[in-house]
C-alpha cells in the first residue's frame, strides 16, 4: 500500500484510534492515558514521510559526491606518482664486483742450461755478458782449502781460464766480481788476513788495493768503481768507494750500528746506494742513501778525501766532506730497510732481517711508489733488465714489474738456490739443491726474456 492510499483511508474513517503507552510507575502515581485523534495522526504520518524522503535524498547525494571526490583523489594520486617517477633520477644498480683472478706462475725452466765444468766445487759464480766468474777447486777435505783458484768461463766456447791463485798460506779466494774492464777478488785465510786485489783486463796487471784486518768485506763492482763495507774496529764499520782511475779508497759513511755496518752496499754504473738508521728509531726505521755517481765523480770525491794509504788502513781516513753536488739523495722506504740492490733504474730492499717475516720491496720512481713484490723472501736476490730475481721457499722466482707477473726458473717441484750477486742483465745463475750431499755442484744459468705473448697483451 502506498502513502496516498493510506492517507485516504485515514480520512474516510469515522472512528477514533486510541493509542496508549505506559511509563514506569514511580511514587504510586496513576497510569496516564494519551488519546490521539485521526487528524493529529495524519499530520504526524505526513511529517514522518517528508522527513524520510528528505533524509534519503541527502544521503544519496552525499554518497554520489563522496564517490566522485574519491575517484578524483585516486586519479590525482596516480598522476602525482607518475610525475614523481618521471622526475626521479635513474637508480644505479650495484655493479657486480669483479673477482680477482690469480694468474698462474710462468714456467721459464726451459730457458735454463747447465753450467758444464770438470771442477767439483764452485763458489758463488756471477755472470756478466757471455762470461761467468767463480772461484773453484776439487778438494773434498774439510781440513784443506778448496777455492784456491779464480776462473773465468766463456759461455760461448765453454773455455775456462785461471785468473788468479791464492797468495797466502791456507788461503782461498772469495768475493770475485768483474766486468769488461776489471776483475776484483779477496784473498783470505778466514782467520783475519784479507787482501783485496784488482786486475786490469786490458793489460793483465794485478794490483793490491788494501789489507782488511777483520771480517772479510763483501765487494760490489760497477764501471770503474768498487765499494765495500769494512770493519775498522770492534765498534766501527766504514763504507769505502774505490775508483780505479784515482787509485785511492774514499770513506763515504761511518757506522756504529752493527746491523747497518755489516750490510753491503749496491752499485751500478749510475748509482751507489746504502742504508743508514734513523736517529729517532734505528731499530725500526731506515733511510736509503742514493748517490749519483756521475755527479760525485765530477766533484772529484777522491781529491776531497783526507787520504788513506791503500795498503795500510791504520793511517786513518775521515768521512769525505759533503760538498755541493756530492750529497746523496734520501729515499724513505716507509719503515725498516736492509740489503739494498739497484741496477741503476730500480731500487729494492728487504724490510726485515728474518726471512720468514721479510717482504721484498721495489721502487722504480725513487720511492714515490713502493711495490710489495713478495713476502717470506730470503737472501740473496738481484735486479736484472726489467725483472727482479729472488728466492722463496725452494724456488728461484722472477717478477716482471711492467707486466706484474711472476715466473719460476727451476722446474716446479724441484729445489734451487740463487747465487750471491748472481743476477746481471738478462742472466741469472742458480744452484740445483735437490741433493745437498752431491759431491759435485750442479749449476744452471738462465737467460730471462720478457714473455712475448704477455708483452703484446700488455700493449
Amino acid at each position: 500500500m502506498n502513502i496516498s492510499k493510506l492517507l485516504e483511508k485515514i480520512k474516510r474513517s469515522k472512528s477514533k484510534i486510541k493509542i496508549t503507552y505506559t511509563k514506569p510507575i514511580r511514587q504510586n502515581r496513576p497510569i496516564r492515558v494519551i488519546t490521539i485523534n485521526k487528524t493529529t495522526l495524519r499530520f504526524i504520518t505526513l511529517g514522518l514521510v517528508v522527513a524520510f524522503t528528505i533524509g534519503f535524498g541527502i544521503y544519496s547525494f552525499s554518497n554520489k559526491d563522496r564517490g566522485k571526490n574519491n575517484k578524483n583523489l585516486e586519479e590525482s594520486s596516480i598522476t602525482a606518482e607518475d610525475n614523481s617517477q618521471k622526475n626521479l633520477p635513474p637508480i644505479d644498480e650495484p655493479e657486480e664486483a669483479e673477482e680477482e683472478v690469480e694468474l698462474p706462475i710462468i714456467d721459464l725452466s726451459d730457458s735454463s742450461v747447465a753450467l758444464e765444468t770438470e771442477l767439483m766445487r764452485i763458489n758463488e759464480p756471477i755472470p756478466y755478458d757471455n762470461e761467468v766468474l767463480y772461484s773453484a777447486g776439487n778438494s773434498e777435505s774439510i781440513d784443506e782449502p778448496v777455492f784456491q783458484d779464480l776462473y773465468v768461463m766463456n759461455l760461448d766456447t765453454g773455455q775456462e781460464t785461471v785468473i788468479a791463485h791464492t797468495e797466502i798460506k791456507f788461503g782461498e779466494i772469495y768475493e770475485g766480481r768483474f766486468n769488461k774492464d776489471w776483475i776484483v777478488w779477496l784473498d783470505t785465510n778466514q782467520s783475519g788476513e784479507n787482501q783485496l786485489y784488482v786486475m786490469n783486463r786490458a793489460t793483465g796487471e794485478v794490483s793490491k788495493i788494501k789489507n782488511c784486518d777483520y771480517n772479510k768485506p763483501q765487494l760490489r763492482l760497477a764501471g770503474d768503481n768498487l765499494v765495500w763495507v769494512e770493519q775498522k774496529d770492534v765498534n766501527q764499520d766504514r763504507l769505502y768507494l774505490y775508483n780505479f782511475k784515482s787509485g785511492e779508497p774514499v770513506v763515504l759513511e761511518i757506522f756504529d750500528n752493527p746491523t747497518y755496518g755489516t750490510c753491503p752496499p749496491s752499485i751500478s754504473e749510475e748509482l751507489l746506494i746504502w742504508v743508514v738508521p734513523s736517529d729517532e728509531d734505528p731499530d725500526n726505521k731506515s733511510f736509503i742513501k742514493v748517490l749519483d755517481l756521475s755527479k760525485a765523480l765530477s766533484a772529484d770525491l777522491a781529491a776531497s778525501s783526507q787520504g788513506e794509504d791503500p795498503a795500510n788502513q791504520d793511517s786513518g781516513a775521515e768521512s769525505i766532506p759533503q760538498e755541493e753536488g756530492v750529497d746523496p739523495e734520501i729515499l724513505d722506504p716507509k719503515g725498516f730497510a736492509i740489503y739494498p740492490a739497484t741496477n741503476g733504474k730500480a731500487i729494492a730492499w728487504l724490510d726485515n732481517l728474518n726471512p720468514s717475516e721479510a717482504h721484498l720491496k721495489l721502487t722504480i720512481d725513487n720511492g714515490k711508489t713502493i711495490i710489495d713484490v713478495d713476502e717470506n723472501v730470503a737472501r740473496p736476490y738481484g735486479i736484472g733488465d726489467g725483472f727482479i730475481a729472488y728466492m722463496k721457499d725452494d724456488a728461484v722466482m722472477v717478477y716482471f714489474w711492467e707486466l706484474d707477473r711472476y715466473a719460476q726458473l727451476n722446474k716446479p717441484g724441484t729445489k734451487a738456490r740463487l747465487t750471491q750477486d748472481g743476477v746481471s742483465g738478462n742472466k741469472v745463475i742458480w744452484y740445483c739443491a735437490e741433493n745437498p750431499n752431491d759431491k759435485k755442484d750442479q749449476l744452471y744459468i738462465s737467460t730471462v726474456e720478457e714473455p712475448i705473448e704477455l708483452s703484446l697483451g700488455s700493449n
